[in-house]
């Protein structure tokens, strides 16, 4: 049984989960760049690079920052598919989804919304 379960993870279709836990999103970010279809738009964006987000572990956020103001609600994430959402408290349901990965110190989102639509992919470091 133990060289079946190692001969499957070896090959190629395979995929690990990404156990990515609450723990690992919780304190504050700050955004460093944001791309757009591959091309880095961050100056567009975060035009002051001011703006960050903060998770807590109530499941709430606050973003803030120049340029798109205060942004506050909550947020689910599905630690075994890095499947990121977050639901803001603007009182008409505005959602949006995200893939979390990290490399390094470095969080990276990349939007699952609308397919027709250029890839939003955004890079944030810890507000230190």
């Amino acid at each position: 049984m133990m060289l079946l379960v190692v001969l499957i993870s070896m090959s190629p279709g395979f995929r690990s989960p990404i156990q990515i836990s609450l723990h690992d999103l919780l304190g504050k970010w700050q955004m460093q760049h944001v791309y757009v279809g591959g091309v880095e738009v961050t100056h567009q964006y975060i035009p002051d690079e001011k703006r960050w987000v903060e998770f807590n572990s109530d499941f709430s956020f606050v973003s803030d920052g120049e340029s798109y103001g205060r942004r506050e609600g909550t947020f689910s994430l599905d630690e075994y598919s890095g499947l990121l959402s977050f639901d803001l408290d603007l009182g008409f349901g505005e959602k949006s989804f995200w893939h979390v990965e990290f490399d390094g110190e470095k969080m990276i989102w990349t939007d699952l919304g609308n397919p027709s639509v250029d890839k939003i992919k955004v890079v944030l470091v810890p507000a230190y």
